[in-house]
């Protein structure tokens, strides 16, 4: 199935939505707004409204305190070097996209943490559980006499 996202119940939509692409002149969704509408699948919620946008702040929130920030960016400092740096997205973010709906169900907070918990768990037990497993006994290092 497609993820399809609606704007036109965000407040001026056409200017919280877009931007101009300073080295192409083309129109081009907000990186925010692109976000959200990707994360809405993470996150289980298929709008924000002023009702909900504290859940869609937790949900965010944990995910990053997980994952690592969502937002990336790049910066030029005094000297003319680029770097890119990383930072949260924020419920001061969020906002300007009351309005938003997105094909996807919501579901309650209880239902879920339990299916991010799940896919942490299971996350854990695939990657990082390897990493921490000790050495076979075959394969330690000899001491060298």
């Amino acid at each position: 199935m497609s993820l399809n996202a609606y704007y036109d119940k965000i407040e001026n939509y056409k200017e919280v939505c877009y931007r101009t692409n300073a080295e192409t002149g083309e129109q081009e969704y907000e990186p925010v707004l692109q976000t959200l509408v990707f994360y809405s699948m993470v996150v289980d919620l298929g709008e924000i409204t002023e009702k909900n946008i504290e859940e869609w702040s937790f949900r965010l929130w944990l995910y990053q305190r997980l994952n690592g920030p969502l937002m990336r960016a790049k910066v030029t400092d005094d000297d003319g070097n680029e770097s890119m740096i990383e930072y949260d997205l924020t419920e001061e973010m969020i906002r300007p996209y009351i309005g938003l709906r997105v094909n996807v169900l919501s579901t309650s907070r209880a239902k879920w943490k339990t299916r991010f918990f799940k896919m942490a768990d299971q996350d854990f037990n695939s990657k990082w559980r390897r990493v921490r497993l000790p050495p076979k006994e075959d394969d330690e290092c000899e001491s060298s006499q």
